[in-house]
């Protein structure tokens, strides 16, 4: 659909399969992940979208009605993709499924770990939200650090320590 290396896309999701899906597929196409917070306010949303210069928005189909409110507002956004959780499609706008169907299977790019992978923004709580861009290598160790901290409260790598509960939950 246009989407490239260095394209922002936004996600607007629960916690569903699909976000889980595309927090690796994204990225992992040489992309930039932008998951948004749907507890803001549809003018934070819009504010954060036009900042973060997203060309792609995929949505779960109950912000629906919020999405199509946000639309006139969006200058970047050139492509929406919805997620209909097998409940039939809230809107015109393509449903993930068909988009993946339609699609043309092409091997990962090399990407550096310096390349950026998401973008997180805050909720603006002391003036504009603000964005903050985490790399590739910043994830991967994130991932490690968080299994070995987890593996290691929770007995799995000290099984003498299976009992005791998980201090810093």
């Amino acid at each position: 659909m246009g989407v490239g290396p260095g394209d922002k896309v936004a996600t607007l999701d629960w916690n569903t399969i699909w976000h889980f899906d595309l927090y690796w597929a994204v990225p992992g196409m040489g992309a930039v992940l932008h998951p948004l917070n749907v507890r803001l306010a549809p003018e934070d949303i819009a504010y954060i979208i036009n900042h973060a210069r997203d060309k792609a928005l995929i949505y779960h189909r109950d912000f629906a009605p919020l999405v199509e409110k946000l639309k006139p507002h969006l200058k970047t956004v050139q492509i929406y993709i919805q997620i209909i959780d097998g409940l039939g499609p809230a809107t015109k706008d393509p449903e993930i499924e068909d988009v993946i169907k339609q699609g043309q299977p092409k091997p990962l790019p090399e990407t550096s770990e310096d390349t950026v992978a998401t973008i997180g923004y805050t909720s603006g709580t002391t003036g504009k939200p603000k964005g903050a861009y985490f790399t590739h290598r910043a994830l991967t160790l994130h991932t490690l650090v968080s299994s070995i901290a987890f593996a290691g409260y929770r007995g799995f790598a000290r099984p003498e320590r299976a009992e005791k509960p998980c201090t810093f939950l």
